[in-house]
């Protein structure tokens, strides 16, 4: 369950297309590094920006609140997970 939000009104298609590929680079990363995110933050939000976990909390709004607070981050190519025990369904 990762979320990221890569547009805006007044991007131009090679900052969108960059900002795509930032945003999908860190889903990425998220994804490689699931094992030892689960080590440290199991049952915790997570926010990963350029490889580096920039936020933690135990609920997503709290997440964006401090992503919110952060300086110098896009917060539109940040990918937000929550990191759940292996092996969990999630049922939409």
């Amino acid at each position: 369950m990762t979320t990221t939000s890569v547009c805006s009104g007044t991007d131009d298609r090679a900052t969108t297309v960059q900002r795509v590929e930032e945003a999908a680079a860190n889903m990425r990363w998220v994804s490689d590094h699931m094992q030892a995110l689960r080590r440290k933050y199991l049952n915790k939000f997570v926010a990963v920006h350029r490889g580096r976990v920039v936020a933690v909390a135990d609920d997503q709004d709290e997440v964006f609140k401090k992503l919110k607070k952060a300086r110098g981050l896009d917060i539109g190519v940040i990918a937000v997970e929550y990191i759940a025990e292996e092996g969990t369904t999630w049922v939409l």
